[in-house]
C-alpha cells in the first residue's frame, strides 16, 4: 500500500479544518474551504494573500520509502500571476524543508532544495496562466543522490538529478507534505493526492490529474440499524448534512458488536476508481473510550476493515479507513460496485 492521501476539501468547513487535516497554518487568517471554486463547482482550499497559510493533509499509514509523490489541482484566485516567488508546495521531514515547488510572476515552476529561499534546483518553461485549474504533480526521490520530476496537465516540464535531501534525519527523509504557503499569491486548490511509491501499481508512481468524490449518506436506513439514532427511526436522516452538525443529528451506541450502515447517492462519474476511503465524524463519551472499524456491505456480504480506530476523545473528529481494493473480489473497486454497497461502522471493543 503506497497511497498515503487524498483530499476533495468538499465535506467540511474552515472551522472544521483542524478535525480533518493533520495541521493547518492560518497566519494571518490566511487559509480557508472555499465553497463553489474546486474544479467542479465544490469546494477547495484557498491559501490567500499576504499570509503563509497552508495545511498538510493526514496520512493513513507510515510512509515507507524515499520516494515521495503529491499531486493537486491548482489555480490562481486573481487574474493575475503572483508578483514574486510563490510557494505552491513542500515536502518536509519533521520541521525541515526538504522540497520546495513554487510558482513566479512569469507562468515558471521553481524547484528548491530547501525552503524558496534554498537551493535552486530547476526552472521550467513558462507552463501556468492565471485564473486555469492545473493539475501539478511532484515525484521525487529524497537522498543524496536523489531525482525529481515535476508534471503538468501530466507532460514533463522540469526534471533531474541532484541532491535533494536537505538535513532530513527521519530513515525514509520524508515526514509529511504541506499544500500552500503562498506569502505572496493566492490560488484554490483541490484534488490532492500523496503517494510513498512503495507497494505495486497503480501507486508507486504518477497518478495523473485525478477527481477526489465526496459522498455524504443519505436519508433512509441501511441494512444494519443497531445504532441509535437521535430523534426518529431514520438513520441517514441523522448524518446527511454536507458538513457535520455535531450534536444536533446524530447515531450513537456504546455497545461492542454495534453495526450500522448507510446507504450513498451514486458516484455520477465513470472512469477508473482509485480507492475508496470512508471518513466518519466521531467522539467517543464513555468512560475508556471505544475502538471502532469500518463496513463495507457488498452483495449481501459484510467486510470489516481490518485496521479498527481507538475513539478516545469526547471531541468530534474525522476517522478515515482506506480500501484500495473491493474487500469483495481483491481487485480494483467499480463504479457500480460502490452504487450498490453501503459502508458504516462497527463497535470492536
Amino acid at each position: 500500500m503506497a497511497l498515503l492521501a487524498f483530499e476533495s476539501f468538499d465535506h467540511y468547513t474552515t472551522a472544521l479544518m483542524t478535525t480533518k487535516l493533520a495541521s493547518v497554518n492560518q497566519q494571518n487568517s490566511y487559509a480557508f474551504i472555499s465553497a463553489g471554486n474546486g474544479r467542479n463547482s465544490s469546494a477547495a482550499f484557498l491559501t490567500d494573500y499576504s499570509g503563509l497559510g497552508y495545511i498538510k493533509p493526514r496520512l493513513f499509514r507510515s510512509i515507507a520509502s524515499t520516494t515521495c509523490g503529491v499531486g493537486i489541482a491548482i489555480r490562481t484566485k486573481t487574474g493575475s500571476l503572483p508578483g514574486s516567488d510563490s510557494g505552491l508546495l513542500s515536502v518536509l521531514d519533521g520541521s525541515t524543508d526538504q522540497l520546495t515547488l513554487v510558482l513566479t510572476s512569469s507562468g515558471t515552476l521553481k524547484l528548491f532544495r530547501g525552503s524558496y529561499v534554498g537551493t535552486l534546483l530547476g526552472t521550467s518553461a513558462a507552463v501556468i496562466a492565471a485564473a486555469t485549474y492545473y493539475f501539478i504533480e511532484l515525484l521525487a526521490v529524497i537522498a543524496d543522490s536523489g531525482s525529481y520530476e515535476v508534471r503538468v496537465n501530466g507532460a514533463n516540464v522540469l526534471s533531474g538529478s541532484a541532491d535533494t535531501n536537505n538535513g532530513g534525519a527521519s530513515t525514509y527523509k520524508w515526514t509529511t507534505v504541506t499544500f500552500g504557503g503562498a506569502s505572496s499569491g493566492a490560488y484554490y486548490m483541490d484534488d490532492a493526492y500523496v503517494i510513498d511509491g512503495a507497494g505495486s501499481s497503480p501507486f508507486n508512481t504518477f497518478l495523473g490529474d485525478n477527481r477526489v468524490v465526496a459522498l455524504v449518506a443519505q436519508s433512509g436506513n441501511g441494512t444494519h440499524t443497531d445504532w441509535s439514532p437521535s430523534a426518529g427511526s431514520d438513520r441517514g436522516a441523522m448524518v446527511d448534512e454536507a458538513t457535520p452538525d455535531d450534536d444536533t443529528t446524530y447515531n450513537s451506541t456504546a455497545t461492542v458488536g454495534h453495526r450500522n450502515s448507510y446507504n450513498l447517492p451514486a458516484v455520477g462519474v465513470a472512469g477508473t476508481v482509485g480507492a475508496v476511503a470512508q471518513s466518519h465524524y466521531l467522539k467517543c463519551t464513555v468512560a475508556g473510550g471505544r475502538t471502532v472499524t469500518a463496513i463495507a456491505r457488498i452483495g449481501g456480504t459484510t467486510y470489516e476493515h481490518p485496521t479498527p480506530q481507538a475513539i478516545g476523545t469526547t471531541t468530534y473528529s474525522y476517522y478515515t479507513w482506506l480500501w484500495e481494493t473491493d474487500p469483495a473480489t481483491g481487485v480494483a473497486w467499480l463504479v457500480a460496485a460502490i452504487d450498490a454497497a453501503e459502508f458504516g461502522l462497527k463497535v470492536t471493543a
